[in-house]
């Protein structure tokens, strides 16, 4: 339980430092949390991906998209194993983001869609696990907000920041968003 207990503190030291726009040092929280989640939790364990996934989106986030898609594809394929839930829904929806942010509209649009099913069959719109970040991300307009067919005019988020309109928007929380609500 302690390692769980840390886990939450570093957690909450990320999200404080990335919403101050100090990504460099919520890298390091973040790393921190990813090698002490891999040492001490089970490979499946909902808290370690968690982690991994909230530095992978930290590093979208800042504009450095293939350390972000390759965290985000490693716990993908471990995450697949299991019964889609909304840490899944969570996972594709970030990364066809970062495939968006990068121009692979194809695999950015066949993400986003299994990412919004999930949601919409898992999730009702009123579940707390649904933070007011994502309630967007239940529609439609999901798909064209991020892929527009064609149009890659506005294809990379603003570097740097946090909560911008375009999706380059880490979620609310980190390591707990999606576990802790169960």
């Amino acid at each position: 339980m302690e390692i769980r207990r840390k886990l939450i503190d570093l957690d909450e030291r990320a999200v404080t430092l990335n919403k101050e726009g100090n990504f460099g040092e919520a890298v390091k929280v973040l790393e921190q949390a990813k090698q002490m989640a891999e040492e001490n939790l089970d490979t499946k364990d909902e808290m370690r991906l968690g982690a991994i996934r909230y530095l992978g989106e930290t590093y979208i986030s800042n504009g450095e998209y293939m350390k972000g898609q390759a965290l985000l594809e490693d716990i993908l394929s471990v995450q697949r194993q299991e019964t889609p839930n909304v840490l899944l829904a969570t996972i594709l929806c970030a990364l066809g983001r970062c495939y968006h942010y990068q121009n692979k509209s194809m695999d950015a649009t066949r993400l986003l869609a299994e990412s919004l099913s999930i949601y919409q069959k898992y999730v009702s719109a009123n579940d707390a696990r649904v933070t007011s970040n994502m309630k967007p991300k239940l529609s439609i307009s999901m798909m064209t907000k991020y892929c527009p067919d064609g149009d890659q005019s506005e294809s990379s988020p603003p570097r740097g920041r946090l909560g911008d309109a375009g999706g380059g928007q880490v979620s609310d929380g980190g390591v707990l968003t999606d576990a802790a609500a169960r």
